[in-house]
């Protein structure tokens, strides 16, 4: 997966989700499932992810995925 410029340091809520597909509720709600995601706020309050953090979502579809193709 491309995540872009290699220069930026820090992605948005909704560009994560445009990258990963996966919708902000559910990176919400990963948050509190997954201790290894957790994006810092910035000033405003507003979720910043880093390139480690998108990397660990990417993680985490890719062992849903595993899970669901285990079990169908």
């Amino acid at each position: 997966m491309n995540i872009g410029n290699d220069e930026k340091k820090y992605w948005t809520i909704k560009e994560v989700s445009d990258l990963t597909k996966v919708k902000q509720t559910t990176l919400r709600f990963w948050e509190q499932e997954f201790f290894q995601l957790r994006p810092i706020k910035n000033k405003f309050g507003h979720r910043v992810y880093t390139k480690k953090d998108i990397d660990i979502g990417i993680k985490i579809i890719d062992k849903q995925i595993a899970a669901c193709l285990k079990y169908a």
